[in-house]
């Protein structure tokens, strides 16, 4: 998630090394490592090759077992960690993850991330989670892919995303693979049919803003990167939304689901919820 940007603070004893404020963007800014499939008819095309190589979404039922599965069946499996706090990990949140994962709880199905408004131990507005399996799995290269419905207001900012696998909890490398800004309010947002892909890197950036056409926080969505040597590949729902072909890390790297709230550019407002919720239908990785 564009969460970490060039900030240096400390998770614990963890130094995070962030790479930029994180804010809405348009298209792909002409960065030549990105790109865009053509525009689409009602009906999805087939996506547009990239420079590196062609690949088409793979139906779920055709790759096999996961490798990693968590389907919020049951108690959450032990890999998953609270990532961040307490406090703010340098963000700039309106919320704080609280250095726990007691804002996540399993029920029907689902895995519930809620952001709520309470007193937290750092003074911040909302309670909310980051949970990630740092130290617990990770893996380089092969299909990320998670089905969520995230919910809509000012200042909410869900994100599905990879960090490096490494003592400390930083960037980059860092591939996000879809945040979301749903707020469109004065305080700053790009409304509920926007997602962004992001990777950073050593040397910056590169990415991108999809625009579904449609209120991505009614339904459950299904986001997926497919990442080989060389080649970042994003889609929702099976239609590819982009791909990225330079500076792709070679790395392991680890899966993190989390729902802020609030930072620099899209602020709460009186408008933003008392209560949001994130539901996770699962969260699953093949080997590549």
């Amino acid at each position: 998630m564009s969460l970490l940007r060039r900030i240096g603070a400390l998770v614990g004893a963890a130094a995070l090394v962030l790479a930029a404020w994180p804010t809405p963007f348009a298209g792909n800014g002409g960065d030549p490592a990105v790109v865009l499939p053509s525009p689409r008819a009602s009906s999805p095309a087939a996506p547009t090759p990239g420079p590196s190589e062609t690949i088409t979404p793979v139906p779920t039922e055709d790759l096999g077992p996961p490798v990693f599965a968590e389907e919020c069946s049951g108690p959450l499996r032990p890999e998953w960690r609270a990532l961040f706090g307490p406090g703010d990990p340098g963000f700039g949140l309106d919320s704080d993850f609280l250095a726990s994962l007691r804002q996540v709880s399993v029920s029907g199905g689902l895995c519930t991330i809620t952001a709520e408004r309470q007193t937290t131990p750092s003074g911040r507005l909302y309670a909310s989670a980051a949970m990630g399996t740092k130290d617990a799995f990770a893996q380089r290269y092969g299909i990320f892919e998670a089905r969520i419905r995230y919910p809509a207001g000012q200042g909410l900012w869900p994100a599905f995303w990879l960090l490096e696998q490494r003592d400390a909890v930083e960037t980059p490398p860092e591939v996000d693979i879809f945040e979301a800004y749903p707020g469109h309010g004065r305080q700053g947002g790009t409304g509920p049919t926007e997602l962004t892909s992001t990777l950073h890197y050593a040397g910056g950036s590169h990415h991108f803003t999809h625009d579904a056409g449609l209120d991505l926080t009614l339904e459950f969505h299904v986001h997926r990167l497919t990442w080989s040597s060389g080649l970042l590949v994003f889609s929702i729902d099976g239609i590819e939304t982009g791909r990225i072909t330079r500076d792709v890390p070679d790395v392991a790297m680890y899966p993190i689901v989390n729902l802020a709230v609030g930072a620099t550019g899209f602020r709460v407002d009186e408008t933003t919820p008392e209560v949001a919720t994130m539901q996770i239908d699962y969260v699953r990785v093949w080997a590549p």
